[in-house]
């Protein structure tokens, strides 16, 4: 392992309640005294939320929860928080790698006063077979956050492909990173996998700010058919017998040659005051609309909650829908969600 300094993770880090208690690690999340589910942190001009539930199948009582999440005080001006869906037999060892070393990284990014130029070997030769193996387009930005975000999600891969204890050949993960510069209400959003995150103001309609990267986007498809992957009737993605439901990961070294790629879309917005933001895994969106998010999210924080409180509705909200009041035990897929409140 390289040097570097402590994680910034939600597993470790000391965030500070409303009870003025300190949170301890649960699993790949963290957990507030108040809740066995959630966690919150207030800064000066943002509440955030997070809210999990375990999924459970009946053929599978075994099942870990795969999902992971994280939320982190960069510096006074900078929050970072992001959600991470993992797949595979062990999706849960790659999330459990990523939340911290992830984070990680991006704080040394943004801190480098390194040209992105001065890259070591391993990462220079891993973004030119982004291009001969995977037909990448290489990303070229003059925005100097998204350089650094791209660059961050490429080293995270790479951290987790050559740690021995990380299990990304064949096992992955989604993940969203929201990047909020709060003096400048700026956030930036870089994803890859098919979680989902939303935003809106007041009564403006929603913006979805981190899509699912799949097939049904013509230019992901493009990509992949001009690898060696194939893609089923459902558009899952195959390469031989391996097959994964996205076109981004991290992780799933064996998709490379599939056109599956570990870079990030990065997109950037404007926020106010007013803006609220919803992050989560397909535990949620796989059940519950985009407007019904929203109308879970803002009918609970106008009752008078925060959004430790709005998470953890919506969190029991998609975990109700998922059960469909059968009198059976059913499958429910892993639930994690982050709701903002600037």
């Amino acid at each position: 392992m390289r040097n570097r300094p402590p994680p910034l993770v939600v597993g470790a880090l000391l965030l500070t309640l409303t009870n003025t208690q300190a949170t301890a690690a649960f699993g790949n999340h963290c957990r507030n005294p108040r809740s066995k589910y959630s966690c919150r942190l207030y800064s000066n001009k943002c509440d955030i939320g997070v809210g999990v539930m375990d999924g459970s199948d009946p053929d599978r009582p075994q099942k870990q929860n795969q999902d992971a999440s994280f939320v982190v005080s960069l510096d006074d001006d900078v929050e970072c928080w992001g959600v991470m869906d993992g797949h595979g037999t062990k999706g849960h060892v790659v999330t459990g790698f990523l939340k911290e070393e992830l984070p990680s990284i991006l704080k040394e990014e943004l801190e480098s006063r390194e040209s992105l130029h001065d890259d070591k070997d391993s990462l220079i030769e891993f973004e030119k077979q982004l291009e001969t193996l995977a037909n990448a387009t290489p990303s070229n930005t003059a925005n100097p956050i998204h350089s650094r975000l791209v660059r961050t999600f490429h080293r995270a891969h790479l951290a987790a492909l050559e740690n021995p204890n990380v299990s990304a050949g064949r096992s992955g993960t989604t993940c969203i990173v929201c990047l909020l510069q709060q003096a400048k209400f700026t956030l930036h959003v870089a994803y890859v996998g098919d979680s989902r995150a939303l935003l809106w103001n007041d009564k403006d309609d929603i913006t979805t700010i981190a899509q699912e990267t799949t097939t049904k986007i013509p230019s992901e498809l493009d990509r992949i058919q001009q690898c060696q992957g194939r893609v089923d009737a459902s558009g899952n993605v195959f390469h031989g017998p391996v097959g994964i439901a996205m076109t981004r990961a991290l992780g799933d070294a064996v998709m490379l040659r599939a056109g599956v790629i570990p870079t990030p879309i990065v997109k950037t917005y404007n926020v106010n005051t007013s803006t609220r933001i919803v992050v989560a895994t397909d535990g949620v969106f796989d059940v519950l609309t985009n407007n019904q998010v929203r109308q879970v999210v803002d009918e609970a924080i106008s009752k008078g909650g925060d959004c430790e409180a709005a998470a953890n509705v919506l969190a029991e909200t998609a975990k109700q829908k998922w059960l469909g009041g059968l009198p059976i035990e059913s499958k429910v897929d892993d639930i994690t969600c982050i709701v903002v409140s600037l």
